[in-house]
């Protein structure tokens, strides 16, 4: 029986065999020179020629890029670049999805193996994590049948058939009233099946027969984790009941009933505390009509090195506290109330994604706050969950790229390089204000009514972003510190421009709004500048008085639109409008930008910068 002070020291180590399974991904960019000749280099260049592609450099990358940061923007875009007809990017973008699948699973099953042959954690932990694989494969099954029906089957004949959202809502809600079912829910757990007056509602495990394959799997679970004992943490009981209750929602039929099922497992999944946490369907993204939940399937792990404070959680008090008391709104009260009682019950987990599934081989998250559902979140609060290491790992072993050459001035490129490699503090502190200030952010000025009025327009989740990246924003210019003030400027015009590359990226649509609603106010202060003459942006350090006291504005005036539930495309057609299916700034500058950008973007997004490489900065 291993103690405590035994466990944690274990956990230490198996926290190190993730980050070193994330540097050996990372060593896919070495494939990328010249004189390498490896099988996995020959591998992927004989899947791109299979797929109809150049095998070039920028195609290459493209693809590596597909395992690496787990996101298909760039291999989409160069089969764009090729001239790839819809139905062809759907097919090899799901031929590449496989590829990736198949490559993770490796890699999760050969750390699940040094786990064992280190006799690392406990045998409850070492079950439950090979459990936790065994439902992840079955996982990956059920989200290439459930992406292939509502991604690219459903929602593209909408998409077709309704020149406005507002029309395919209204047909999709025409539908649900036939399933005694009045109106989209703020999340759901079931499809539409059939075309036109055929069409229904149907639950995942009616539509899906992969979903019996999960259950499966998570009886095979249970029963093995029920034969060992939690020595250290005694969660047994609550690892066991978390289980049974993703069970009996997988079999849910019921429609009505479907939300409290899966409110079941939220409540239960929040009574689990220990430093391994398990990811369940959580997120709604990728689909903009029903808003059904993708399943996504992972093992969370927490840094034991990690030592929490609590400066940001209260940074976002205090700013809470101020900008309240300068709100009119009769639900203000309320709603603050709300999210105060919330905001004081998150559980924070820093660490890394150790085990990750289905929807999350198409991009597992820098940092998540959850679960969405008010009603739980209003009882037993949320979880914060944020992975540095790995984003930092990431963002140095990733090459320099033209495009950031092209775009920014040689002093801002530079700047960037030495925040990155040689000032690693500051960047973990800049992560927190931006990151896991973003997810304190989203707890703000909501409760459990606000998704479902705000949403009747479908746009929620396109202001929601802004929302939450601005108030850890706002809540760190109000209690500022001096030393990151450039820092913090920089990571967000960076950031804001590169959401650019998202712009035809429906499952990240809400992040490229987001993008787009930062641009809006950094060119109006001219914090930055578009330069005409080497068509590059000036950033303006200068300026960040004036960019303070215009975000604490815009902010405030968000603030009130959330207070008083107000359609959320109110507030985003203020400063957005659609051009031929693309949302486009209104305002002159950003959108001369915006279509600089994104034409520079397709047409050498994924050429490497020559001119320097990070390895020059790695081994400096």
């Amino acid at each position: 029986m291993k103690s405590r002070d035994e466990f944690s020291r274990d956990l230490e180590r198996f926290y190190e065999l993730i980050l070193e399974r994330d540097r050996e991904v990372c060593k896919l960019y070495d494939l990328l020179e010249d004189d390498n000749k490896s099988k996995k280099k020959e591998e992927l260049l004989s899947f791109l020629e299979d797929s109809g592609l150049t095998p070039n450099k920028a195609n290459l990358l493209a693809l590596i890029l597909r395992f690496t940061s787990l996101q298909e923007s760039s291999f989409v875009q160069v089969m764009k670049k090729e001239g790839f007809e819809k139905k062809r990017i759907v097919e090899v973008k799901n031929r590449a999805y496989k590829l990736t699948r198949d490559y993770y699973i490796k890699l999760n099953s050969d750390l699940i193996e040094k786990l064992k042959e280190e006799n690392l954690l406990t045998p409850f932990y070492v079950d439950l994590i090979e459990g936790i694989h065994i439902i992840g494969l079955a996982f990956c099954a059920f989200f290439e049948a459930w992406n292939a029906h509502i991604i690219d089957d459903v929602n593209s004949k909408l998409e077709e058939r309704f020149e406005k959202k507002e029309d395919a809502l209204a047909f999709v809600v025409s539908v649900l009233n036939r399933s005694d079912i009045k109106e989209i829910d703020e999340r759901s757990y079931y499809v539409l099946s059939g075309e036109d007056g055929d069409a229904k509602i149907l639950s995942y495990f009616q539509k899906f027969k992969e979903v019996g394959l999960i259950v499966e799997a998570i009886d095979i679970c249970i029963d093995k984790i029920s034969k060992r004992d939690d020595e250290v943490f005694f969660q047994k009981r609550e690892f066991i009941e978390y289980l049974v209750s993703i069970k009996a929602a997988f079999l849910g039929t019921d429609l009505k009933n479907l939300i409290k099922l899966w409110r079941e497992v939220d409540i239960k999944w929040m009574q689990i505390k220990t430093p391994l946490q398990i990811g369940h369907p959580l997120e709604y993204y990728e689909d903009g009509y029903l808003k059904a939940v993708a399943p996504e399937w992972d093992l969370r792990v927490s840094n034991p090195k990690y030592i929490q404070n609590d400066d940001i959680k209260n940074s976002i008090l205090q700013m809470q506290d101020e900008l309240a008391k300068k709100q009119r709104s009769t639900n203000r009260d309320d709603v603050v109330s709300f999210a105060k009682k919330a905001i004081d019950q998150v559980q924070l987990y820093i660490g890394a994604p150790a085990l990750f599934y289905g929807a999350e081989m198409n991009g597992v998250f820098s940092a998540q706050v959850v679960p969405n559902d008010g009603f739980v979140s209003n009882i037993h609060g949320k979880k914060i969950f944020a992975f540095p290491d790995r984003v930092l790992e990431s963002t140095q072993r990733k090459p320099f790229m033209k495009l950031e050459r092209e775009v920014f001035e040689e002093e801002i490129v530079e700047k960037s390089k030495e925040l990155i490699f040689k000032k690693e503090q500051i960047w973990h502190e800049v992560y927190k204000i931006s990151t896991i200030g973003h997810e304190f952010g989203h707890i703000l000025w909501v409760d459990d009514s606000s998704e479902i009025a705000m949403n009747r327009s479908g746009e929620f989740k396109n202001i929601e972003e802004f929302k939450a990246t601005t108030g850890g924003l706002v809540a760190y210019m109000l209690s500022e510190d001096e030393t990151l003030k450039e820092y913090v400027m920089l990571d967000l015009i960076k950031r804001s421009i590169k959401l650019i590359a998202w712009m035809d990226t429906n499952e990240v649509l809400p992040y490229y709004c987001e993008g787009l609603l930062h641009l809006d106010i950094l060119f109006d202060v001219g914090a930055i500048e578009f330069l005409e003459d080497s068509k590059k942006i000036k950033i303006r350090f200068e300026k960040y008085e004036e960019l303070k006291s215009a975000y604490i504005t815009r902010y405030s005036e968000l603030i009130e639109h959330y207070l008083e539930k107000k359609d959320a495309s109110e507030f985003l057609f203020r400063y957005l409008k659609k051009v031929d299916g693309f949302y486009k700034p209104k305002s002159l500058k950003p959108l001369e930008f915006v279509d600089y950008y994104w034409n520079l973007y397709k047409e050498i997004g994924q050429d490497i910068d020559e001119l320097d490489s990070n390895k020059n900065w790695l081994d400096s």
